[in-house]
């Protein structure tokens, strides 16, 4: 049971009523300074410092940290110097505290993209194929090869979306906030509306590029490619920076289109929502995105997507301009009415939940939506988690003992199921529905199929309807049963309250356990577990 004082409730009200009104007025006067500077550095570090080149030499400064770190006889074990508000996580990491931190602040540019293969692609000289992946493929020298591009791993989301958009072609997996990094979704776990297609996002990628506790930097890829490294290769995604330092990440391109026209299919029962999530999951020929939400467990909107050219006159709905409601109302609005159908710009679908961080900052910020808040505010909408590690600790510690932020991923066929105990156990909406595929690949993900399955993001982030049933730890800790119970897993970023044992259960620590002990790292870094349970 959550005990509400009066002195919280105090606290509570102030941050929540007038806190966050100083914070947008604060923001209204800082940010237009900020994205000034923020788009002159882009255009000028795309023209001056994206290059190989460059790499290497933010790769050199970071080896000459770890030489140092190792001359010093390994007195203690290594993280990122990263500060822990700026991680996606919601609380604050303690470990770092007590470990050597490496920097690698500079490893936020594009670093190419293969100019020879671009150019036969711009010039309609190369093969769109389509397979599995519907990957672009350029024949070069009579060897058809994927079109990618390689990233740092501080790059975002934003930055891959602003950057491929005017180019025709898209990474396969976007994650839906602009902040999101590529190395909190290849060594975390990064999901999105197109997962039902090409899985998580390490799965879209095919190599890496490592810093080890030696110093040395390698490059793994994916085994039914050159075979190099490849366990490293699959140890990576999971590993929260255990193994090593990510310092570049290949992925693989899709063509994109400028638009995604996008279907609304209300559902007026859990049943109706269980079949039909399932069902434009699994088509074949299948969906670019597939999503649901749920506003309560008997009413929702499953949602479709394709990417298109052209746009039916009337029906363009730019989802993300300021002056819009949060895109989850906009959905619920549709809810109690026949299917629909819109056209959404390729950036403003991929980016619909940075606005309110799905529908979180309502929480802090009730009158978000109110039309003239946004007219005048909106764009000063925070749409980052660091700025929540900012507001006063007892807010926060409060906050903390009444929000619930957790995603959890479990088998498709048990979504009724997964559903009702979630309803049962906090009654919390909206919920959010990502289907994603599962591939039979080794790794921390691997699970006992033989073959490629298609699992659910459950994403449940909110306050309990009543709170005198839900106490932190305790439920907490039913849900991780479930999860265990029922072959799910649950997002590394949110509280974890299992044991050791019980995390190695959700989670398949056979490779990564034999990588890290081959190179060295059982007292250079801390193990997964370590990470995740030592957060304040």
């Amino acid at each position: 049971m959550v005990k509400v004082t009066l002195i919280d409730r105090v606290i509570f009200h102030i941050v929540r009523y007038y806190g966050s009104l100083l914070g947008i007025l604060g923001r209204a006067v800082t940010l237009p300074f900020l994205w000034g500077f923020e788009y002159i550095f882009e255009k000028c570090s795309r023209k001056v410092v994206n290059s190989p080149e460059m790499h290497a030499r933010k790769l050199k400064h970071a080896q000459e940290q770890i030489s140092t770190w190792n001359k010093n006889g390994r007195r203690t074990k290594l993280c990122t110097g990263r500060p822990g508000w700026q991680s996606m996580c919601l609380r604050t990491p303690a470990y770092k505290d007590s470990m050597t931190g490496i920097d690698l602040s500079k490893l936020d540019d594009i670093i190419q993209i293969d100019e020879e293969a671009m150019d036969e692609f711009e010039d309609g000289h190369c093969d769109i194929v389509t397979c599995d992946d519907d990957v672009v493929t350029v024949t070069k020298s009579d060897e058809k090869v994927s079109l990618t591009i390689t990233v740092e791993p501080l790059v975002t989301m934003g930055h891959i979306t602003r950057f491929l958009t005017p180019k025709g072609l898209m990474i396969p997996v976007v994650p839906e906030f602009d902040f999101l990094t590529v190395g909190g979704l290849v060594c975390g776990a990064g999901v999105e509306t197109s997962s039902q297609k090409y899985g998580l996002f390490h799965n879209t990628c095919v190599s890496f590029e490592v810093l080890l506790c030696s110093g040395e930097v390698v490059t793994c890829s994916e085994l039914n490619k050159q075979g190099e490294n490849s366990d490293l290769f699959y140890a990576m995604p999971g590993s929260y920076g255990t193994i090593g330092f990510l310092t570049a990440a290949t992925i693989r391109l899709i063509k994109a289109e400028k638009f995604v026209k996008l279907s609304y299919l209300p559902v007026n029962s859990l049943d109706e929502a269980s079949q039909a999530i399932r069902k434009e999951s699994l088509k074949n020929p299948g969906h670019d995105f597939v999503e649901g939400i749920m506003y309560s467990l008997h009413e929702g909107v499953i949602m479709v997507g394709s990417f298109t050219s052209k746009a039916e006159p009337g029906k363009i709905n730019p989802v993300n301009r300021w002056y819009k409601k949060s895109f989850y109302k906009h959905v619920q609005d549709l809810s109690h009415s026949a299917p629909s159908v819109e056209y959404i710009p390729l950036r403003d679908y991929y980016h619909r939940h940075t606005y309110g961080i799905f529908w979180m900052t309502h929480i802090l910020v009730p009158y978000i939506d109110m039309p003239v808040m946004r007219w005048l505010f909106g764009w000063t909408a925070a749409g980052e988690t660091n700025w929540y590690k900012l507001i006063p600790p007892s807010f926060r510690q409060f906050s903390e003992k009444i929000v619930v932020v957790q995603d959890f991923i479990v088998p498709i066929e048990i979504t009724e199921k997964a559903l009702t105990f979630f309803n049962d156990q906090v009654e919390i909406y909206p919920v959010w529905l990502c289907p994603s595929k599962s591939f039979n690949e080794p790794g921390f993900f691997k699970f006992d199929e033989k073959s490629d399955t298609m699992q659910l993001d459950i994403g449940i982030y909110g306050v309990p309807k009543n709170l005198e049933d839900y106490e932190l730890v305790k439920s907490n800790k039913i849900f991780e049963q479930f999860c265990l119970q029922n072959k799910c897993w649950k997002g590394l970023y949110a509280d974890t309250f299992l044991t050791r044992d019980e995390f190695y259960e959700m989670f398949d620590p056979t490779l990564y356990n034999k990588v890290r002990k081959q190179l060295d790292c059982l007292d250079a870094f801390p193990d997964v577990y370590e990470k995740i349970s030592g957060r304040i």
